[in-house]
């Protein structure tokens, strides 16, 4: 199966995007993105949050296998990301996935993320060994994004 845009994070991620948030006064937020540390992405949404997700493209499924290519998401015009990474591509065998659950943070930072994401840890060379992916949505509906993501997990769960 096929699945675009999926979007990927870890927890570390999404408690440094939660940390810098925090920092930030609501005037901070709509002046640019320049008060998000270089190296983090950065979702524009009428205000600017750090994003939650780092790098977004498309996943396929198949039999014994998951493979991930990065590319620009298709986003709705009120939406844009700045700073992902568009080089991350990888292939994981089912010998390779140590497991596949969910993850949730205690608070999401931003309704945006604010869903059980799939979580598959594998291998520490593969972005650091625990990946969290979600099926994302062009404008970031949680509910739908949320749905798409069972969807997701189900089809990961099969490899």
């Amino acid at each position: 199966m096929i699945f675009e845009p999926v979007w990927i994070s870890s927890p570390a991620h999404l408690a440094e995007c939660s940390r810098i948030m925090k920092s930030a006064g609501k005037i901070t937020k709509a002046l640019g993105s320049s008060w998000i540390p270089r190296g983090i992405p950065v979702l524009h949404a009428g205000l600017v949050f750090p994003c939650g997700f780092f790098v977004s493209g498309k996943l396929e499924t198949g039999e014994g296998h998951i493979r991930f290519k990065a590319a620009y998401p298709d986003l709705e015009m009120m939406f844009s990301v700045e700073r992902i990474d568009l080089k991350t591509e990888f292939t994981l065998t089912r010998s390779q996935i140590t497991s596949v659950g969910t993850w949730k943070a205690e608070k999401a930072y931003a309704r945006f993320f604010d869903f059980e994401w799939a979580r598959i840890t594998c291998d520490p060379s593969v972005l650091g060994g625990e990946i969290l992916l979600a099926h994302g949505h062009k404008n970031f509906r949680r509910r739908r994004t949320a749905k798409q993501t069972v969807e997701l997990l189900a089809a990961l769960r099969r490899v």
